[in-house]
């Protein structure tokens, strides 16, 4: 079992609210590039923590009108998380505060759970999400996106953690294939083609990866039974079609301590090959930042 600390950081604050106004997505903007993150940026977050909800419309396009139709060359993806114990893979819910300012947005939510079929909250454990978008040339353009989660409590706990997502290269669902898995010391990679136009999936220091068919891929995530991508099930790519992957991490969530993971997709067309930015360029970078000056303490 390998366990994987991408970021740790003491514990000084939390932005939650009582409120869940700001359970609604975001449109963050970098030059030509626009990521929506739930449908025109402007849907419900999911309220409710497992099942086909958590499968969130997503938009990413390098320029255009923002969300114009047939730009996106991604159409849906979430992050999911399982505490030891659990018998199925759960998704965020019911956002306490949002934070949107440029190319960047963040989401805290004051809840996470556990319990198989039934839906135990874990104490004294709460959960940031981050999207950080970058236009990086006039036929590239990348997405940062971050999970964190903060223990408040004395227990350790052992979380599991995936990104899934759904690429369509060339803005339509089929003809995306993907090559070999890339693995080294600085995390997983799997490289899609679709014609002229290629994308990528970098998980930063990633213990597993898998790739498919879109509705197995969201479906495993989605359904009520534990999924499992360590070590990595088809290391040797997939073929051409409607396809989807996940990035997993397993990781220890010590007492007192932020633990943050992160997940790059790349987006170039024209031959151009999307680079993964290095940490300090990345969402991790603005999550790290956001942090250092929270001082209040939660209630």
């Amino acid at each position: 079992m390998k366990y994987c600390m991408v970021l740790s950081v003491a514990v000084v604050g939390s932005l939650a609210t009582s409120s869940l106004a700001q359970n609604f997505g975001a449109r963050i903007v970098d030059g030509s590039a626009v990521l929506d993150y739930t449908a025109n940026g402007t849907g419900s977050l999911p309220t409710i923590p497992f099942g086909n909800g958590g499968d969130v419309l997503m938009h990413f396009q390098l320029d255009g009108a923002p969300g114009a139709p047939g730009t996106s060359h991604v159409a849906s993806g979430n992050w999911f998380y399982r505490f030891a114990g659990d018998t199925r893979e759960r998704h965020l819910a019911n956002a306490v505060s949002r934070n949107v300012s440029g190319n960047y947005a963040e989401w805290e939510f004051d809840k996470v759970y556990t319990g198989g079929s039934t839906l135990t909250q874990v104490p004294d454990v709460i959960a940031h999400m981050d999207y950080l978008v970058t236009d990086t040339g006039p036929d590239t353009a990348i997405y940062s996106t971050g999970l964190c989660f903060t223990n408040f409590g004395t227990q350790t706990h052992v979380i599991d953690i995936f990104y899934a997502v759904d690429i369509d290269l060339g803005t339509t669902t089929g003809g995306d294939t993907y090559l070999p898995l890339s693995v080294n010391s600085s995390g997983r990679m799997w490289t899609i083609t679709d014609g002229s136009t290629t994308g990528l999936m970098f998980g930063r220091y990633a213990d597993g990866a898998v790739c498919g068919p879109f509705s197995t891929i969201m479906g495993s995530m989605t359904d009520p039974f534990l999924s499992n991508y360590i070590p990595d099930p088809n290391p040797g790519g997939f073929p051409a079609g409607d396809n989807a992957a996940i990035m997993q991490r397993q990781i220890l969530l010590p007492p007192g301590q932020r633990v943050c993971v992160e997940t790059v997709v790349g987006i170039g067309r024209n031959g151009a090959i999307p680079d993964v930015p290095a940490p300090g360029a990345s969402v991790l970078a603005a999550i790290a930042g956001l942090a250092a000056h929270r001082r209040t303490r939660r209630t």
